[in-house]
């Protein structure tokens, strides 16, 4: 399947690509663009538009795109996994409920992969590798007892 969302990813986006790779459609297709371009691109490639500002599977007040997305889809999270997302939704959404201070280490991380990475592919496959550390990290946290 193919996915389309808007060129320039920050942790928002790279966090919901991981999470479609990972728990949705391990074979995706991602697709990047202008948010004017993402319907025509969407409808050409008969993909689905993701973390864009009015066409669905956006951010929804202070539910991230990552939850909105792992809802629509039914992704079921495990005490590691919502660690994860109460992560991505405290570097994502401004007045976060979630206070987690490893979010603005993994917001600053991404921030400075856009800076060295080539394109949003190689951003979305580097992101992808801060955020399989990162969930690791979680289900350490909660072998511990400390999730």
């Amino acid at each position: 399947m193919h996915w389309v969302t808007t060129t320039g990813l920050r942790i928002g986006r790279v966090a919901c690509a991981w999470l479609i790779v990972r728990r949705i459609d391990p074979a995706a297709v991602f697709l990047y663009g202008a948010a004017a371009a993402l319907p025509g691109l969407a409808a050409r490639h008969d993909a689905v538009i993701f973390h864009a500002p009015g066409m669905g599977l956006e951010r929804r007040g202070l539910v991230s795109s990552f939850e909105v997305l792992a809802g629509r889809y039914e992704v079921a999270f495990g005490p590691a996994e919502q660690a994860l997302a109460q992560i991505i939704n405290a570097a994502d959404v401004p007045r976060s409920p979630y206070a987690r201070p490893e979010a603005a280490g993994v917001r600053a991380v991404i921030d400075g992969l856009r800076l060295t990475c080539a394109d949003d592919e190689a951003l979305r496959l580097a992101g992808a590798q801060v955020l399989d550390a990162l969930l690791a990290h979680c289900a350490e946290q909660v072998r511990l007892g400390r999730g």
